[in-house]
């Protein structure tokens, strides 16, 4: 009952609309957090340092072993750091209203995928 609900949720909501419990759901649940990670830590380091410097990070991210296995086992690390490392990207960009609209709602959401979300916020 302490425990945010956005990852658990969100796997029982893949559950029910394909009417079973296949293993795959929460796999696939974690490679689309992998996916958002990678893709917001490539557009934040390419702002930063450009495209080479970018795309070894992905490069360095993608190939360790943690962060694979962290993926295919179902805990909330992976979709926590995809959604601080979002909200820090777009609350950077604060000057424009829209921009801090949807980091506040990646923060928000962060805060919901675990306890440690709130530390960040």
């Amino acid at each position: 009952p302490d425990y945010p609900l956005l990852v658990s949720p969100s796997v029982a909501t893949g559950f029910r609309a394909l009417g079973a419990e296949p293993a795959w759901v929460p796999q696939v649940h974690g490679m689309l957090a992998l996916g958002g990670l990678a893709l917001t830590l490539f557009l934040a380091a390419r702002a930063a340092a450009g495209r080479p410097c970018a795309l070894a990070v992905v490069a360095l991210l993608l190939s360790t072993p943690l962060v694979l296995e962290s993926t295919a086992s179902q805990i909330a690390d992976l979709p926590l750091a995809y959604l601080v490392l979002l909200a820090a990207l777009l609350l950077d960009r604060a000057h424009e209203p829209r921009w801090m609209a949807l980091g506040g709602f990646a923060l928000g959401c962060a805060v919901w995928t675990k306890n440690e979300g709130a530390l960040f916020a």
